[in-house]
């Protein structure tokens, strides 16, 4: 995996957090050698890592049988929420494969839970050791969506819903009573079985894509700017 350098002071980011948990994995340590397990857990763990790298995400831990894995943070891209969503589509399908090229008695599947919302986002940790991660309700409601949801099921938040309607085909389920929350939480189950391609919206009087994480080309275009007022032109 990438090494990325990540702030050292802890900052409010939206983003979007993705919990997997690979269902079948208990039933398969009963039946299967130790080794073998062994070996099965680090390919399902290499196979997920990539995907959650090529679209953008970024691996925060690894826990027993599960992953959590962050859209938007420490590194800002665009279409967070969709590629979250496309990641999750990627994994699940991906599975399914896998079986298959493994000849898993046991299939293998995933639960994942996945919700966008505000993060403080930053080092956290003793003196000895500090391992960036994120923190707070959103990343808590993600951890409960994933516990809730079925096998090969992918639940998500209110949020991730209003920002990924328009691309994906989503089911509304009854709301939830989640631990921690004093109020039933609205929850979606995300139907389309194909990642999207996001493309802008574009309407007759403009055309606008927002910049994000291109501050050194921002700061390059207005130099070349000054220089062109200056009179000084250039390709």
């Amino acid at each position: 995996m990438k090494e990325l350098n990540k702030p050292k002071v802890s900052e409010r980011r939206l983003a979007t957090v993705m919990f997997i948990d690979i269902a079948g994995f208990t039933k398969m340590s009963e039946k299967l050698d130790a080794e073998e397990v062994t070996d099965i857990t680090i390919a399902c763990f290499e196979m997920m890592g990539n995907i959650i790298e090529h679209n953008g995400g970024t691996i925060d831990k690894f826990m027993g049988d599960s992953v959590m894995a962050l859209f938007g943070v420490p590194i800002a891209i665009e279409n967070s929420c969709n590629k979250a969503l496309n990641t999750a589509i990627e994994i699940r399908n991906k599975f399914i494969e896998f079986n298959h090229s493994r000849n898993l008695k046991i299939p293998l599947n995933v639960h994942i839970g996945i919700n966008t919302g505000k993060v403080i986002a930053g080092l956290v940790g003793s003196s000895q050791q500090k391992d960036y991660t994120v923190m707070g309700d959103t990343v808590n409601i993600a951890a409960r969506l994933e516990n809730v949801s079925g096998t090969g099921q992918i639940l998500v938040g209110d949020m991730t819903y209003q920002l990924a309607s328009p691309e994906f085909k989503f089911k509304i389920q009854e709301p939830l009573e989640l631990k921690g929350k004093e109020n039933p939480v609205t929850v979606y189950e995300l139907l389309s079985t194909k990642s999207k391609v996001s493309k802008p919206q574009l309407d007759t009087d403009r055309l606008y894509s927002e910049m994000v994480g291109r501050d050194q080309d921002y700061l390059t275009l207005r130099s070349h700017i000054h220089n062109v007022i200056k009179g000084q032109g250039a390709i």
